[in-house]
């Protein structure tokens, strides 16, 4: 029986991976192994590994130990990811690792499966964001065997860096696996969940620390929250990420917290976080759901900063940098241009049909497994 190692650190991770792990978990022939860190081990995040639970069994459990949001405290809890992670490698021994994303935890994983001799495969290689997270994501491209991209854009930047064809399969990407299938709440269920008996329009608000400006984060989740003063929203924030600066964020976010009609979320499950999109007016922030996940359901969405710059993006995106007037002039194109909404309704879908996590599954079950997958010849384009 094949043993499938598989890491997730992060909540969104976690739920675009779900119909990959549940298709692993059915498969006769694969042992599934699920490893959780980082953000799921967090009470300020949430204490996601509880969602977790409820659909699959946890073999490992992989806290970083991470004390503050400085660059130090997440480069110190690196060290105890890999350390963690090589430690449940050595105990496991799987025949390959799944690896999903661009982020620290990741990273720290790849270095580990590296250095132990087990075979990569990673998911969402090849894309462009921005920031410190595109260098850590082609960085674990370099060190995987096998890649499950999102895009043909993406596939065609993963063998642009070297890596043979016969190793990259475009699936699409996970993010819209649940969304085509319509696994997500309720717009009654949403409302009653949140409380959102109100007749106002309904923001999403999520914006994580820019990660090559950490220092910055307090100041320009306050001019977020500013331009958000000039509209009469109900707004529902969700809490950053883990990455370094996140405590700037929260502070902003506690501080305006009397002065906005606004709801504070350490975690959305999943399902209530693509319900809570299926209805909302506006998802205002710079994580990567308000390019992928709000193109499913033809949500506009006002990008702020650097951080997701690069990404790949439909018609339903409008992207600004941190400031007041670009934020709300944003904000009034979605809500009062006429012709923008036909826009929208029209935007196209850049990420596939909502099978990837299946593709995965398929393909990992079938791959062989042996020196010709693991010595990897790389040929660059000349």
């Amino acid at each position: 029986m094949r043993k499938v190692y598989v890491l997730t650190g992060k909540r969104g991770g976690y739920g675009a991976m779900k119909q990959m792990l549940k298709a692993l978990d059915e498969n006769r022939n694969i042992n599934l192994l699920l490893a959780v860190t980082d953000q799921h081990l967090d009470k300020k995040f949430g204490f996601t590994v509880n969602e977790i639970k409820k659909d699959f069994e946890v073999q490992y459990e992989i806290p970083l130990y991470q004390n503050g949001s400085s660059t130090l405290d997440r480069a110190i809890a690196l060290s105890n990811a890999v350390k963690g992670i090589s430690l449940t490698l050595e105990e496991s021994k799987p025949d390959i690792c799944i690896l999903y994303g661009d982020r620290g935890e990741v990273l720290s994983a790849a270095l580990a499966a590296t250095t132990l001799g087990v075979p990569i495969a990673h998911i969402q290689g090849g894309d462009l964001s921005g920031s410190i997270d595109e260098q850590m994501r082609h960085s674990i491209t370099k060190l995987s065997h096998l890649h499950y991209v999102s895009n043909s854009q993406s596939a065609l930047n993963v063998e642009m860096m070297g890596e043979e064809k016969w190793r990259v399969l475009n699936v699409g990407d996970c993010h819209l696996d649940e969304i085509m299938d319509k696994n997500f709440f309720s717009a009654c269920k949403v409302k009653n969940l949140l409380s959102l008996n109100t007749k106002k329009k309904i923001v999403i608000l999520l914006q994580h620390p820019e990660t090559t400006e950490p220092e910055k984060s307090y100041l320009q989740m306050k001019i977020t929250l500013e331009s958000l003063r000039s509209f009469d929203f109900k707004i529902i924030a969700i809490k950053p990420c883990s990455d370094p600066g996140y405590e700037g964020i929260m502070n902003a976010l506690n501080e305006y917290s009397e002065l906005l009609d606004m709801e504070i979320f350490s975690n959305l499950e999943a399902p209530l976080f693509w319900g809570l999109q299926n209805i909302a007016n506006l998802f205002i922030g710079n994580s990567s759901a308000g390019i992928i996940e709000s193109t499913a359901f033809k949500l506009p969405t006002v990008n702020i900063g650097r951080r997701q710059n690069l990404r790949l993006r439909s018609e339903n995106i409008v992207s600004v940098s941190h400031n007041i007037t670009e934020i709300e002039n944003a904000i009034k194109k979605i809500l009062y241009d006429k012709d923008y909404h036909q826009i929208i309704k029209s935007s196209s879908n850049l990420y596939g049909n909502g099978k990837a996590g299946l593709k995965i599954a398929d393909h990992i079950s079938k791959i062989k497994i042996d020196k010709n997958l693991i010595l990897k010849n790389l040929s660059y384009a000349t």
